[in-house]
């Protein structure tokens, strides 16, 4: 069950990362918070579509 949270939150910490995540990187910034610092992750909501729940 870890090794499926953490590679899950991976790919959340890759999803922060994408150019198309503008208004989430604008988000953490007016909070002052540094995504490249911290573990942060964004769910596009890529895994709420198709996906069977585990």
């Amino acid at each position: 069950m870890k090794n499926t949270l953490e590679t899950l939150f991976q790919s959340f910490e890759t999803g922060i990362r994408s150019s198309k995540a503008i208004k989430p990187k604008e988000y953490l910034k007016n909070r002052g918070l540094d995504f490249a610092e911290l573990r942060i992750g964004f769910n596009s909501g890529q895994f709420h579509h198709g996906e069977s729940q585990i």
